[in-house]
């Protein structure tokens, strides 16, 4: 059996019990949340009103997804990530675990993020993108279709990196 807590106005967050996510479509209409057909949900996770996830999404334990967050098909977020509300993820997006994403961020399909990834509100990638672990990019920052940030590297607030720029070990910009 496992557990997803969804938000109960006057409650908080509030655990509901399953064994196949179906049980819980009461629950998901009410709240306006729509899962796409294979989805898999790991056990503890949260989802915000109106969120909606695309055929075969998988989050890891723990994930935490704000109001109104919207993944394409195929997307997996590893252990403990967690979208602010608003966010947007295309296709086959990957996120490591303990990834963070301030609210609105917006992700191109196939975007790449390693473990303990964090991203300021109002971020955007283009599609192709990968950022290695541990990478920081400031509020409002935009990185054009298929840039590679590696291991560590931080972008100050506002930055914005043109189509396919590549940034190595530990870069600092901003």
């Amino acid at each position: 059996m496992k557990t997803i807590y969804l938000w109960v106005s006057g409650k908080g967050w509030t655990p509901f019990q399953y064994n196949e996510l179906s049980e819980l479509s009461s629950e998901f209409e009410a709240r306006n949340i729509k899962l796409g057909y294979g989805c898999e949900l790991g056990d503890g996770c949260k989802l915000g009103d109106g969120c909606e996830l695309g055929y075969g999404c998988k989050l890891g334990d723990g994930c935490e997804l704000g109001d109104g967050c919207e993944l394409g098909d195929g997307c997996e977020l590893g252990y403990g990530c967690e979208l602010g509300y608003g966010c947007k993820l295309g296709d086959g997006c990957e996120l490591g675990y303990g990834c963070e994403l301030g609210y609105g961020c917006e992700l191109g399909d196939g975007c790449k993020l390693g473990d303990g990834c964090e991203l300021g509100y109002g971020c955007k990638l283009g599609d192709g993108c990968e950022l290695g672990d541990g990478c920081e990019l400031g509020d409002g920052c935009e990185l054009g279709y298929g840039c590679e940030l590696g291991y560590g590297c931080k972008l100050g607030d506002g930055c914005e990196l043109g189509y396919g720029c590549e940034l190595g070990y530990g870069c600092e910009l901003g």
